[in-house]
């Protein structure tokens, strides 16, 4: 009963986030037709398992304004160009009142996202992965928050095993998401974005982007694993006590990121060597400069 009454709520609440965003979209192709035009010019792709450093690189890549532009956690959930102006609109109109909206907000996120803040630090207005594009297509693994099926869901955390149609309709949903941030933000800047659940994207995004680059970090799977998994367990133990650390959907879960290594480790033989850069977790944290 419990996992019904989460899955009912949340599975409202995101198609009426899906309705809203489809909506915001809509309006770009009348009030912004140019976004359609905006090339994505070698793309840098942060790819690797979660809980190896993708978070630090992205953040410090990011200090380069004059270079790259990044997605922050807001922008990842409105991807309209409409909603990129009417919040810059907002913003502007707070700064001239004092800055209260602002306040209040941070308030709620500490509230909000506060108990993550010792593994993975959330804010609003804060670099983060582009997660929540491929939620809105039902590609990616915080789908299995929710539905703790990793098997019959396999390709919701694993796309590149899609079929090749299905494939293409997807990076061309996420192309178009990644245009609109480019027009509204940064035309004539590099697209530097981090998807830990991209693992398992390499392969189309390599086809998709010609031109790409792509980082990853390799960390040891005897670290990364058992964190990466830790943070799912507390979710579903919400809605379905009896899932435990150490028992089947956890193993599943756990195959679906040794996959996903693998992937990333035959990906390197394909990929030109100009376009991909592998860093060690432990130089990483050793040295960040």
């Amino acid at each position: 009963i419990r996992r019904w009454a989460y899955g009912l709520f949340f599975t409202s609440l995101f198609l009426l986030f899906l309705a809203f965003v489809t909506l915001g979209r809509l309006l770009d192709h009348l009030l912004f037709p140019a976004f359609r035009k905006q090339p994505v010019r070698s793309p840098v792709f942060i790819i690797a398992p979660p809980r190896s450093g993708t978070t630090l690189t992205q953040n410090l890549l990011s200090l380069d304004t004059e270079r790259f532009v990044h997605l922050k956690m807001y922008q990842t959930i409105f991807p309209a160009v409409c909603f990129q102006r009417l919040f810059d609109i907002l913003i502007a109109v707070d700064g001239r009142l004092g800055r209260p909206g602002e306040r209040l907000l941070e308030g709620c996120q500490r509230r909000w996202f506060g108990g993550w803040d010792e593994l993975h630090k959330m804010r609003l207005n804060q670099p983060e992965e582009d997660d929540a594009l491929f939620l809105y297509a039902f590609a990616s693994e915080a789908i299995y928050m929710l539905f703790p099926f990793i098997r019959p869901l396999w390709e919701a955390g694993f796309p590149d095993a899609l079929p090749p149609e299905s494939r293409r309709r997807l990076m061309a949903y996420y192309r178009s998401c990644l245009q609109r941030h480019l027009y509204a933000n940064g035309p004539g800047l590099i697209l530097l974005s981090k998807a830990t659940q991209s693992c398992g994207t390499v392969e189309s995004l390599r086809e998709a982007f010609p031109d790409a680059k792509f980082i990853t970090i390799v960390r040891h799977p005897y670290r990364s694993l058992p964190s990466h998994v830790s943070l799912f367990v507390p979710v579903w133990q919400t809605h379905s006590p009896e899932i435990t650390k150490d028992g089947p959907v956890a193993r599943e879960y756990a195959q679906l990121a040794i996959e996903w290594y693998r992937h990333l480790f035959a990906f390197r033989e394909r990929i030109e060597p100009s376009r991909y850069y592998c860093i060690d977790y432990r130089d990483l944290v050793a040295n960040p400069r």
